[in-house]
């Protein structure tokens, strides 16, 4: 009778499992990215503003959001996954989008900050590119400057790290702070590229540094405003003194010329 059981009850798993309908093959898909290159001045090169100062970005890390999507007015919604890195832009790196269905696709990448602080600054979700722990840390906080409204402060996560040091006439001034900037490229501006199966395209992208202190009216370099918020004097801009002097909202400005990309449209099929 044991027997019997046994031999029915592997008969009724055999049958259910004849049942279960075979798992559909995930589509085909690829990875969609940028190549980083530095400008000399994001590399640490020394450059002299239009007001004088000798400037010099002896660090400048980024946390970014790549995002990869196909051009298919068929499946509007159709999209690969984001993905987050953080990195010494003073280096070429390779940041990418996974899982972009293949054919011709659009790609961004924008600064991003995590809303709120505390996370730890390895979060699973980030990727890590050759930055040491105690740069790395300093993503983990609130950052140092920040959007200040009335009574209300925003606890973005920072997305820049930005050291600085100026020299103008025997006058030194310090710049060492974690900005929370939103800088994005907007949606016609994307690139193109042909997604091929289980392959990573990509599309270089200059990291200009220097745009950050670029007067967007008469497109000069300047440092005379990051001077000026120097308060108290001391040769070091604080994150207050750069939120109080409204350079925050200037610099975000800004950062979006900071990711300079191929032109658009480059990689699709004629």
């Amino acid at each position: 009778m044991n027997r019997f059981v046994t031999a029915a009850a592997a008969t009724a798993c055999l049958v259910c499992a004849a049942c279960v309908p075979a798992s559909e093959a995930a589509p085909p898909a690829g990875a969609f990215g940028f190549v980083t290159e530095p400008s000399p001045a994001t590399r640490g090169e020394p450059f002299v503003t239009r007001d004088g100062w000798t400037v010099r970005i002896e660090r400048l890390a980024l946390q970014v959001s790549v995002m990869a999507f196909p051009v298919d007015d068929r499946d509007y919604y159709r999209y690969g996954s984001s993905d987050t890195y953080r990195f010494d832009a003073s280096k070429s790196v390779t940041v990418f989008a996974r899982a972009v269905p293949t054919g011709p696709a659009t790609g961004t990448m924008r600064l991003t900050g995590y809303y709120g602080y505390g996370r730890n600054s390895d979060d699973e979700r980030t990727e890590i590119l050759g930055l040491p722990p105690e740069v790395n840390a300093r993503f983990g906080v609130a950052a140092d400057a920040r959007q200040y409204s009335g009574d209300y402060v925003s606890y973005a996560g920072p997305s820049a790290l930005l050291v600085v040091r100026a020299e103008n006439a025997g006058r030194v001034i310090v710049v060492d702070l974690t900005l929370a900037l939103s800088s994005y490229y907007s949606e016609q501006e994307h690139l193109g590229r042909e997604v091929v199966a289980d392959a990573l395209v990509t599309v270089p992208a200059s990291i200009v540094a220097e745009t950050l202190f670029m007067d967007e009216s008469s497109r000069d370099l300047r440092f005379d405003d990051f001077a000026a918020a120097d308060a108290n004097g001391d040769g070091r801009v604080s994150g207050q003194e750069l939120s109080a002097a409204n350079l925050l909202e200037t610099i975000s400005s800004r950062g979006s010329g900071i990711f300079v990309l191929a032109a658009p449209g480059v990689g699709f099929p004629r």
